[in-house]
């Protein structure tokens, strides 16, 4: 049996798909003083350490009002690039090959940051993180589930300008109380249009949000509530619906009580194709790997289940079956 240090030294080694990761949400504390002083944007934390006393979150939409400071700082194509190019280098150091980051261009449009720039900023970013770190990317253009459909078509309808540099389109934002129903005229759109389709669901809102989203959805973000469902989780299984788990977020928003209480061998046994995403990690003060690790310390996760989680990662994603074969591959020296 392996030792936690040579179990954790593997979760880093072992090549990975990060699927559940929304590039504000790596803003770090460090970054976003450094913002903050280049645009004269005047925050209310002076400090990096004043900046994570503030992470110590009650709940989702408690965690969504401080994750406003992070993002006020954003101003210019430039901000955008550096915070792009900051999660390469992440990336690079948790051994992400392959991301699937989730984008919000609403947010650009209410800070009046011009598309355009927007999306190019992202672009370089990430292009350069591919040049320089070797870290391939799909982008999910996210629906804000606070606005109202209209809103949310309108906003979308700004972005197909940009459509050459996305294909999947996500649902995120405070979930109680804005089911995914709420948009199903944009989803019916988005699938016709040929958009894959990832809906946050069952996070903190009931299990009626995650089968209102099977009815558009390629794939689940979180859907931690349906984890004592037999009967749902069967239906995941059967329709072959993959849920990207996110452990440390799920703890350090109240989502479970105690990592040691992680339900990821309840997916695995009902046959439900899970991955281990970060969501927001500078915010949780873990990234792809580190959650891996969190789990070797909270429920023993042996090498087996790092082999399959790491394999289940590019499973999961909306790659083409060749380059999912060409990842696979990379994995196989591990076993």
């Amino acid at each position: 049996m392996a030792d936690k240090t040579s179990l954790k030294e593997l979760c880093f080694k072992i090549p990975k798909a990060e699927l559940h990761i929304h590039l504000e949400g790596t803003i770090e504390p460090e970054m976003i003083l450094k913002l903050s002083k280049r645009n004269n944007i005047e925050i209310k934390s002076k400090s990096i350490e004043e900046i994570k006393e503030k992470y110590n979150f009650k709940s989702l939409n408690d965690f969504l009002e401080i994750f406003k400071e992070g993002t006020s700082v954003l101003k210019t194509k430039e901000d955008i690039f550096d915070i792009s190019y900051s999660y390469c280098k992440k990336c690079k150091e948790q051994n992400v090959v392959y991301t699937e980051i989730t984008i919000d261009p609403t947010l650009a449009i209410k800070k009046e940051i011009p598309l355009k720039d927007y999306y190019e900023g992202i672009i370089e970013g990430m292009e350069k993180g591919k040049k320089d770190f070797g870290i391939n990317y799909k982008l999910i253009y996210c629906i804000i589930r606070t606005q109202t459909e209209e809103e949310a078509f309108n906003d979308f309808k700004l972005s197909l300008d940009y459509k050459k540099y996305f294909n999947i389109i996500g649902l995120a934002s405070a979930e109680r109380n804005n089911p995914p129903d709420k948009f199903k005229n944009l989803f019916e759109y988005a699938k016709k249009e040929g958009f894959n389709i990832t809906i946050h669901a069952g996070e903190d809102g009931p299990i009626d949000y995650m089968k209102q989203a099977l009815k558009y959805c390629n794939r689940i973000d979180h859907g931690i509530v349906s984890y004592n469902d037999i009967d749902f989780l069967k239906e995941l299984s059967d329709k072959k619906i993959p849920l990207t788990l996110c452990p440390v977020s799920n703890f350090k928003l109240k989502a479970v009580n105690d990592l040691k209480n992680y339900p990821l061998r309840n997916f695995l046994k009902n046959n439900v194709l899970v991955c281990i995403n970060s969501d927001d990690p500078s915010y949780f003060g873990s990234y792809c790997a580190d959650n891996f690790c969190k789990l070797v310390d909270s429920i023993d996760l042996n090498k087996e289940e790092i082999i399959l989680l790491a394999e289940n990662s590019f499973k999961c994603s909306f790659l083409s079956d060749k380059d999912k074969e060409i990842y696979l591959n990379m994995i196989e020296e591990f076993k």
